[in-house]
C-alpha cells in the first residue's frame, strides 16, 4: 500500500509540474509559474516538517531543521531576485545570484540531512554514527 501511495503521489507531482511547466503566465514578484510552485512546495515541505517535529515527539535535534528551513527559504528568495531584470541579476559580473542559489540550496540539504540522522534510536544511539 505505501508504495504504490508513493508512486500515485510522484506521478501527480510530476503530472502537475508538467501541466504549470506549460503556462505562459507571469506573476508578480514570483515570475513564472514554476516559481509558483516551487514556493507551494516549500510552504508543503515545512508544514509537513513542522507536523513531524509537534506530534512524533521525538528526540531529534530541531537546530538543524530550523538551519534547514531558512536556508531554502534564504536560497529561494536569491533565486527569485536574481531572475533576469532583477536587483541581484549581474549577467557580467563574477558574483551571480543563481550560483548563490545552488550553493545555499546544497547546505540546506547538508541541513536536513544532519536534522533527520539527529534522532537517535530507542537505545539512545545515533542512527548515523559517522558524524
Amino acid at each position: 500500500m505505501n508504495k504504490i501511495y508513493f508512486v500515485i503521489v510522484f506521478v501527480l507531482i510530476v503530472v502537475i509540474c508538467e501541466l504549470v511547466s506549460r503556462c505562459q503566465i507571469y506573476l508578480p514578484v514570483l515570475g513564472g509559474p514554476a516559481n509558483l510552485l516551487v514556493a507551494i512546495f516549500l510552504v508543503l515541505f515545512l508544514i509537513a516538517e513542522l507536523l513531524i517535529v509537534f506530534y512524533h515527539k521525538s528526540n531529534i535535534k530541531k537546530r538543524w531543521g530550523i538551519a534547514s528551513a531558512i536556508t531554502f527559504v534564504l536560497a529561494f528568495a536569491i533565486w527569485i531576485l536574481s531572475d533576469t531584470g532583477r536587483p541581484l541579476c549581474f549577467p557580467t559580473s563574477w558574483f551571480q545570484g543563481h550560483a548563490l542559489w545552488h550553493v545555499l540550496c546544497a547546505l540546506a540539504l547538508y541541513f536536513l540531512f544532519r536534522y533527520h540522522v539527529s534522532e537517535n534510536n530507542d537505545k539512545g544511539s545515533s542512527l548515523v554514527t559517522f558524524f
